[in-house]
């Protein structure tokens, strides 16, 4: 009878183990939120500006919506590689936290040289 309590935790085995095969999603913003500087980069332009409460509020919520996918380019084959497109940089709390959200006809997260594609483009 004690056997049987054992079968259901070997059957997450596989289960577990094939959500290990991937890297795990990023974890891009600190505990606390105090400022958040963007930086736009379009062309030649750059503009930046900083964020008041409720739209730090809302790329909260943002970023907590997505579903990231990691992915592995080769070199010289990465989004920022290419020509045209566009890129915000998110930078909080005076540099504790950054990362990039970059527009190449797809949008990705770049975060400590790590790529993420945004595959709910909510």
């Amino acid at each position: 009878m004690e056997r049987r309590n054992w079968i259901p935790l070997l059957l997450t085995i596989p289960l577990t183990l094939s959500g290990c095969a991937g890297k795990a999603s990023p974890h891009l913003l600190p505990e606390t939120i105090d400022t958040v500087e963007v930086s736009y980069f379009h062309a030649l332009e750059q503009t930046s500006w900083m964020l008041d409460p409720s739209e730090i509020t809302a790329l909260e919520d943002w970023l907590d919506g997505l579903s990231l996918q990691h992915r592995e380019f080769a070199a010289g084959e990465s989004p920022t590689d290419a020509e045209g497109g566009a890129a915000w940089q998110i930078t909080i709390n005076g540099g504790e936290a950054s990362f990039d959200c970059i527009d190449a006809g797809k949008l990705y997260i770049l975060t400590n040289g790590e790529w993420y594609e945004i595959t709910n483009q909510s």
